[in-house]
């Protein structure tokens, strides 16, 4: 706390101040220590940025910043949510024979086994974690989700 807000009041007096950024972004990196948050991790970032910017052959500051961009490319990448297809193509095949694919016309495919059919609906735009957060109703002619 108190190495930011002396960054803080340096940077109010000398905006450009290369080093008052640099340490401000450490300060809030918190000397590297993992788990930090997302968004410190961001401002962080925007702070070695303008560092970089004001000075480009400054290594320490840019492998700080290549460093942290890597740190919030894997957190990003952990949050995203594979497509339809990509779900899809993660699915035994055994679970899919004797079925069909209609995730293009009605959003699921489904396959069956000698004593249980399996419908297949990967989500939208959303990561469920629970089974209990579905319902399926199935009807002769009708499919309801």
């Amino acid at each position: 706390p108190e190495a930011k807000a002396a960054t803080d009041i340096a940077l109010m007096v000398e905006p450009n101040h290369v080093k008052a950024r640099f340490r401000r972004a450490q300060a809030l990196l918190e000397d590297n220590r993992e788990g930090l948050s997302e968004e410190a991790l961001r401002e962080a970032l925007v702070d070695l940025k303008a560092a970089r910017e004001q000075e480009p052959s400054n290594a320490q500051v840019s492998n700080e910043v290549e460093r942290i961009s890597k740190r919030l490319a894997a957190i990003e990448a952990k949050l995203a949510v594979p497509s339809p297809s990509e779900i899809v193509d993660r699915i035994s095949g055994v679970l899919l024979d004797r079925g069909g694919q209609c995730l293009a016309e009605h959003g699921y495919v489904w396959g069956q086994t000698d004593t249980i059919v399996h419908i297949f609906i990967p989500a939208r735009g959303v990561r469920i974690t629970k089974g209990s957060q579905i319902t399926c109703e199935v009807k002769v002619r009708q499919l309801k989700i």
